[in-house]
């Protein structure tokens, strides 16, 4: 075997094992399933500024975050999304529940002869009513209802969007920002299996009433 060629395997196989360490270092990124995911912050004010806390939604086994989230259709508001949650600062709305009145919208604008890209600019209201609730005494820690903008050209195809949605102590709207996510570590954006946190519909509403007696 001569040198050159022996020289040549060498190289080879130390490309080969530098893929491989590379590709192993490398974080695991997956493909992100389509639909709305609603991340919530929160920050409770302290003196003149606000501190976040949404460590607590987490860590605290009796803080319970309830949501109810309608979008709003052609003709009403509809229901996409409701329950009380334990542990899951995530809300995951898929994207064949949404699609139905995005195509809709598009729908109602193209018979009235709107311009196609004024139809991908077109926004329509995602109707938000979330309480943060101590499990143990039934106080309302956090009580929003607001409403953030959906981009009908966002919606066309199937896509993952990410809003993170900012909630301040005794402020009823929101503040938001909002991503087109591609792809990600699975520790970034986790498609929660929701009915693993969700509590009985019974104590659901337990709660609430309790809530605002």
């Amino acid at each position: 075997m001569s040198r050159s060629w022996l020289k040549a395997v060498l190289i080879v196989i130390l490309i080969l094992t530098a893929s491989i360490l590379l590709t192993m270092m490398s974080p695991v990124m997956v493909a992100i399933e389509p639909g709305i995911y609603l991340e919530f912050r929160l920050f409770r004010p302290v003196e003149d500024k606000y501190v976040e806390e949404t460590s607590i939604l987490k860590t605290m086994s009796n803080v319970v975050l309830c949501i109810y989230i309608d979008i709003v259709a052609p003709e009403h508001a509809v229901r996409v999304a409701d329950g009380c949650y334990r542990g899951v600062p995530l809300i995951y709305v898929p994207y064949e529940l949404v699609k139905p009145y995005i195509e809709k919208w598009v729908s109602l604008l193209t018979s009235w002869q709107v311009p196609t890209e004024v139809i991908y600019k077109h926004e329509i209201g995602l109707i938000i009513r979330a309480f943060i609730i101590n499990d143990t005494d039934g106080r309302i820690l956090y009580d929003v209802h607001d409403s953030i903008p959906l981009t009908l050209g966002d919606f066309m195809k199937p896509q993952a969007i990410h809003y993170v949605v900012a909630i301040r102590q005794g402020v009823y709207q929101v503040v938001y920002e909002k991503t087109i996510m591609k792809a990600g570590r699975p520790s970034d954006y986790v498609n929660i299996a929701l009915n693993e946190h969700k509590l009985p519909l019974s104590r659901e509403y337990e709660l609430i009433s309790r809530s605002n007696t």
